[in-house]
Formats: structure tokens, sequence, C-alpha cells
């Protein structure tokens, strides 16, 4: 079978493994990664292998002993490094070297000059694959890791030019620092984090005291108070800042209107919402939104 097909099967069944097998699976194994972290390296290393091989054109018989020597035990060895180098800094939150580790694995692995874009889009694949279950080894929820990794899936999907592609491995890297800078909450016990994590993925819908405390089987009182302790604000301000930079975030990404923002960050009160947002962002939601538009 011709190696170029081969490459494709593989993409294709790589993808079709993360959208349909990983989400549930990282979710049984948030506490227990080892396993799927060696079998995703191993993975990523085997469909890199394969890439490379096919952008090398080892189908050419001329070629084929001379490349031979290229892809030994000690080369694998070698990706398979660089590819760990890189989601170790990944997981770090550090920027600057994760930047840097993917700036390294690209140079050894791939060309982006000379790759066509069918291939560059399987190679990113396996990238955004490989990160997102690295990050599995972070305390960051798995929901904020497959948003992140499904947002990247798309724009590669869609992506209809080469050079719009060369800089999203260092978007990716970016990101998931961010997600491990911003989502982590090693300082949190188990239940404070829960409450956080729900909080967070719920902003749109009834986020009381009773509501939680219900939702998590605790005394509210109990529960208000050691979200107070860990947290350093009381619930309901949680709620509200995270709800105002929610909107922040529409109001930046979106031509949604004022209202359709207010209810979408859980504020049926259109004039409860524009007070808060005045209090936290200094300005009314209106004229935020004016100012974006000039």
């Amino acid at each position: 079978m011709d190696s170029r097909l081969v490459m494709r099967l593989l993409g294709k069944l790589l993808i079709a493994f993360s959208a349909v097998l990983l989400l549930p699976l990282a979710t049984a194994i948030f506490y227990d990664h080892n396993s799927i972290w060696i079998f995703v390296t191993t993975l990523t290393v085997a469909l890199l292998m394969a890439f490379i091989m096919t952008k090398q054109g080892l189908n050419k018989p001329r070629q084929r002993l001379r490349r031979i020597h290229k892809f030994t035990s000690d080369y694998m060895a070698n990706l398979a490094e660089h590819i760990k180098s890189c989601g170790d800094a990944v997981i770090t939150g550090d920027q600057t070297a994760s930047s840097e580790s993917m700036k390294s694995l690209l140079n050894f692995a791939v060309s982006f000059s000379e790759t066509p874009l069918s291939q560059l889009k399987e190679y990113l694949s396996y990238i955004n694959t490989f990160l997102s279950a690295k990050m599995m080894d972070t305390q960051v929820h798995p929901a904020y890791i497959f948003k992140q990794m499904h947002t990247f899936q798309l724009k590669i999907n869609e992506t209809v030019q080469a050079q719009e592609l060369q800089h999203l491995p260092y978007e990716m890297v970016r990101k998931y620092c961010l997600l491990v800078k911003n989502f982590t909450y090693d300082n949190y016990s188990y239940l404070i984090r829960s409450v956080v994590n729900y909080i967070n993925q719920h902003l749109s819908s009834e986020l009381s005291l009773a509501t939680l405390a219900s939702e998590f089987g605790k005394n509210a009182s109990y529960l208000s108070s050691e979200f107070k302790k860990e947290v350093g604000d009381t619930l309901t301000t949680y709620i509200n800042k995270h709800r105002i930079l929610a909107s922040l975030r529409y109001f930046n990404t979106t031509d949604m209107s004022v209202a359709e923002v207010s209810n979408a960050v859980g504020y049926t009160d259109m004039g409860y919402f524009s007070r808060l947002f005045r209090k936290y962002v200094g300005q009314s939601p209106r004229e935020y939104k004016k100012m974006l538009d000039k």
C-alpha cells in the first residue's frame, strides 16, 4: 500500500481516537495518568515517524537504503525526547521554555515550507492530541483541556493555506500553558477545586450558595466557610467576578448585544449585570461595547 495513503489513514484513526475515546477515558483516569501518557507518547512517536518517512519520500526505491540509517532506534529515541521535553515544558506553564521546546521539535521533525498542507494538518493534529493528553498530568479539569483541544482541531481542519498554520504550534503551547496557570488549583482541597470547576463551567446557570451546597451534598454554612478560607473571596464575589470576566470575553470575541451577554453569563436582570460590570470594569457594558466598536 502507498505510504502516503497509510499516513492519511493513520491520521484519521488518531483523530477519531481522540474525539471518540480520549475524552471519556481522560475523565476516568484524571488521577491516574501513567498508562495513557505512555500510550500516547508511543503512538505520537510512531505517527511522527511515519509522517517524516512519508515526507522524505521513502517510497522511492533509490532513496530507501540511503535513508534507512536515519530511522534507527537512536533516531526514534531522539524524537521521543523532543516530544517529551515539549510536553514536560508545557505542563509547567512556562511559555518561554515551551516555545523553545516546540521550536526544537519542529526543527527536528518537519519543514513547514516543504510539506503539503494536508500533511501539515495531520502533523499538527498529532501534536494537539499529544499535548492534550500530556495535560492530564496537571490538575486542570479535563473539560477545559478538551475544549481547547477541540478549538485547535477546528482551526486545523478549517485552514486553507499552509502559512496560516506556521504559528499554530506556538499558539498551542501558549494556550495550554495558560490553562496550567489559570486552572490549576493545587492549593485547594478536592471539594473546593470541584466547586471552582463547577462554577467556571456553569456560569450561565443558577449558582446560589444553596444550589452549590445541594450539588455537592454539603451544609451551606460549611461550604461557604471553607470556600472563603481557601479562595479568599466569598462564593458570591467569586461567581460575580468570573461572570464579568466571561462577559468581557463575549464582548471581545462576538457581536452579541449587552442583553445577550448578560443572559449568557447568568444574569437575567440586565440592570444588576450593568451595576456589577461597572463595579469591576469601571464603565457600563454599553460604554465598553461602544469603545470596542470604534
